[in-house]
């Protein structure tokens, strides 16, 4: 149905990761209309859990799970309505984190169950989903959680961390094991 379907515009998520200087590689398999908890696509195939390939990745957000287990990418993004990134994160030994409602702005996303649906990121370490976080939370939203300040300011410097100087590096090989194949 959507097989040839292209946005006309990126989600504004994807826009504050980009306008951050983040680098989009592209999309990961899902559940078809991210509404599933296997990682199984019939039309695509499925996401492989990349620790056993006998296992599923879990889903709806297991491609994206997969890609930053495996050092594909360093952080991933995904939808949750009822545990599309917790599960497959669980699933894929990975940091998997569904936001407050309505921290992240989820604009130009198609709404599965409009009030419960979160974006959240995938990364290898809660250190990764914090500095990921920090460029998707909406500062202008931040007025309606009276435990985060609302004054713009640095989360890192709030909870007294200064990463002004601080680089991130990833290998450029991450892991030294074979490949998992179908077969």
């Amino acid at each position: 149905m959507l097989k040839h379907f292209f946005p006309k515009r990126n989600a504004e998520c994807v826009s504050q990761l980009r306008r951050a200087g983040s680098i989009i590689l592209g999309t990961t398999n899902l559940n078809e209309f991210a509404s599933g908890i296997t990682g199984i696509n019939p039309h695509y195939g499925s996401s492989i859990n990349p620790w056993n390939k006998d296992h599923i990745s879990g889903g709806s957000s297991g491609g994206s799970c997969v890609s930053v287990s495996c050092g594909m990418v360093p952080f991933s993004l995904g939808t949750d309505t009822g545990g599309s990134i917790r599960v497959p994160s669980a699933y894929c030994g990975v940091v998997g984190i569904k936001p407050t409602y309505d921290l992240i702005s989820r604009d130009g996303i198609i709404n599965l169950a409009p009030s419960l649906d979160n974006i959240g990121c995938i990364t290898r370490s809660a250190w990764d989903a914090a500095l990921v976080l920090k460029n998707l939370i909406q500062k202008d939203r931040l007025y309606h959680y009276p435990k985060i300040s609302n004054s713009g300011e640095d989360i890192f410097e709030e909870i007294g961390i200064n990463i002004e100087n601080w680089w991130l590096a990833f290998p450029l090989i991450i892991f030294s094991m074979t490949p998992i194949s179908k077969s």
